[in-house]
């Protein structure tokens, strides 16, 4: 009985702590700027001309960032646009002339990079194309 007692009174006073303190987490926030974009639609857009590649024109780009701790993986401020700049930047690193994507798909991921960092990601995947000015 007395063995008990003392294994009771150990739990108790090992636990303590977590029930004084309590689960500390960063909140989410209610408003979060995704991106300041030049132009966005979901429907195809009538007398946009732009230039055909003669190549491949997929590009991709993501921004990522680490996450510490039990964070839910929102997205944060400018992750949306950073991607979208980093897609264009490699298109035309890789000799794609261009300056909008189309056909533009939209991702958030929370994934491990080296088995143990865990990150939340936006990717961005589309064609580049640039834009006839008239």
């Amino acid at each position: 009985m007395k063995l008990k007692s003392n294994i009771i009174k150990c739990v108790t006073i090992a636990s303590l702590p977590f029930f004084i303190t309590g689960c500390v987490t960063k909140a989410v926030p209610t408003h979060i700027r995704l991106a300041e974009l030049s132009a966005v639609s979901t429907v195809k857009i009538k007398n946009l001309e732009y230039e055909k590649a003669e190549t491949s024109n997929l590009v991709k780009g993501e921004n990522c960032k680490q996450i510490y701790g039990l964070v839910f993986p929102y997205i944060e401020d400018g992750m949306l646009e950073r991607a979208i700049t980093d897609a264009i930047s490699n298109g035309n690193r890789r000799g794609i002339n261009g300056d909008v994507l189309i056909n533009t798909k939209i991702s958030l991921a929370s994934l491990y990079r080296n088995y143990d960092a865990r990150y939340k990601c936006v990717f961005v995947e589309g064609n580049l194309v640039k834009v006839k000015r008239h």
